[in-house]
């Protein structure tokens, strides 16, 4: 926040709306969209420099000029007035688009330089979603926006606060995307452990050591399939040995240690009923069903954020009852059925009370006297399953998978031990990238907090001297 009291004598005290005026847009009807056209441009479009073509929609070209005062051409500037409450973005594309209701058009006055109160929105940015009302999403008017507070130095001094800015920011910018690139590498490298853990690398040693005592992979298939069936009998759940699998299903598959196989998610699931599942239709769990207490549901962003204890949702104890098929046990691995891929996971915590699953999740009960979930766990998030994930899918706007589909994807099975020395190698790995992806993220955080600091100087006069 600017402190008005430290900013120079000389400078005009004035409303932002004196210098910079809002247009709102117009609020065209999502019957009129079209898959190609005149893009529309909304708040999912907003990206700071350039414009966010993910998931754009478009109306007919004739609605160019019959909305023609709507109309954005390359080096507009728009700001977020909804949701994306005083995000900016700088239109960059050579064809015009048509502004949607809730995004706003700055348009600036020869007074101020363009830059120099495009950085000054930054710093507005926390000022505006304080000013902001409503419920469900927070909405900012044009007039709010334009009554906040500005000081304006001549032309001069703003253009030479503006160099100086650059000149800082260009420096901070490079350091910050050197750390970008880090973070990508680090999820380069997490991928490169994962795969040489399912091709059997990170093991190869203790194999070797092992040679001759390893019990073959068919010998230990065998011995699960059969201690299995006689399970189903005792607890009157449907198994059935899986037919061997088909040559053509390796055809894309990746070679293996030759004490190891392939299997399907039924091989280890634990011996029981429903220990792999999806969540209900719509129909037998309705918003309706929602309670403030009870059994808690499991939505796809508890699976994404790995967070099953934040703005939870729960049903009655009645209705748990009725959707036991969709039951979650403390330890069930749990993944998500859509996405491009879909199948992010992660492990219902131990700690955790049972739970429903929604629609879109999925469960695999991990048989753990003869595989270790996590081993499983990671193993969900290699390409080679994501692959298989994604290849296995249906549905055009949104992939999703079933339980049926989950059952054809191949897995790779060793021994528990073996199982859980890659576990062990795994982690051991991924807690050196932690402690480098904490280390930065705090940079990250450093370089916005010194970029805020940069801001705020200019705008009190402070970063350079001028007579």
């Amino acid at each position: 926040m600017i402190d008005k009291n430290e900013i120079p004598k000389n400078w005009k005290r004035l409303k932002l709306g004196d210098v910079c005026k809002v247009r709102n847009g117009y609020a065209f009807k999502s019957n009129e969209f079209l898959d190609s056209g005149i893009l529309l441009f909304r708040q999912t479009n907003l990206d700071g420099e350039k414009v966010r073509l993910r998931n754009a929609v478009y109306l007919p070209n004739e609605y160019l000029e019959k909305f023609s005062e709507f109309k954005i051409t390359k080096g507009d500037v728009l700001i977020g007035m909804s949701g994306s409450i005083g995000k900016l973005c700088v239109y960059n594309l050579d064809s015009p688009a048509l502004q949607n209701q809730r995004t706003g058009f700055l348009i600036f006055s020869d007074l101020v330089e363009r830059k120099f109160i495009r950085y000054y929105f930054e710093i507005l940015e926390k000022e505006f979603k304080e000013k902001s009302k409503g419920v469900a999403v927070l909405n900012i008017s044009a007039k709010d926006i334009q009554d906040s507070f500005f000081a304006l130095p001549l032309i001069e001094e703003q253009k030479a606060i503006v160099s100086k800015i650059e000149e800082l920011l260009s420096d901070l910018e490079n350091g910050k995307q050197q750390l970008l690139i880090a973070q990508q590498q680090l999820k380069v490298y997490r991928q490169s452990v994962l795969e040489d853990a399912f091709k059997g690398t990170l093991t190869y040693e203790w194999r070797i050591s092992k040679k001759g005592s390893l019990i073959p992979p068919e010998k230990l298939l065998l011995k699960i399939r059969n201690e299995k069936v006689k399970i189903s009998k005792e607890k009157d759940f449907n198994y059935r040995p899986l037919d061997e699998i088909k040559s053509d299903e390796y055809s894309t598959m990746q070679k293996l240690p030759n004490s190891w196989c392939w299997i399907k998610p039924e091989d280890i699931s634990a011996p029981e009923k429903y220990a792999i599942g999806i969540g209900p239709f719509g129909s037998n769990l309705k918003v309706s069903d929602y309670k403030t207490e009870g059994i808690p549901l499991i939505f796809v962003k508890n699976i994404t954020r790995n967070d099953f204890t934040k703005d939870l949702k729960f049903i009655s104890t009645d209705k748990f009852k009725e959707l036991m098929a969709h039951s979650v046990k403390p330890l069930d691995i749990v993944i998500t059925k859509m996405g491009d891929p879909p199948g992010d996971c992660t492990i219902y915590p131990e700690n955790r009370p049972p739970a429903v699953l929604t629609s879109d999740c999925l469960k695999f009960r991990i048989w753990d006297k003869f595989a270790n979930r996590k081993f499983y766990m990671y193993c969900v998030e290699t390409n080679l399953i994501k692959k298989q994930l994604g290849l296995r899918t249906k549905g055009v706007a949104q992939k999703k998978i079933s339980s049926t589909r989950f059952k054809t994807i191949l897995f790779p099975f060793t021994s528990l031990e073996e199982q859980n020395l890659i576990v062990d190698a795994i982690e051991y790995r991924f807690t050196v990238c932690d402690k480098i992806e904490e280390t930065i993220t705090q940079s990250l955080q450093q370089a916005e907090t010194l970029r805020q600091s940069i801001l705020k100087k200019a705008f009190e006069g402070k970063l350079v001297n001028v007579d």
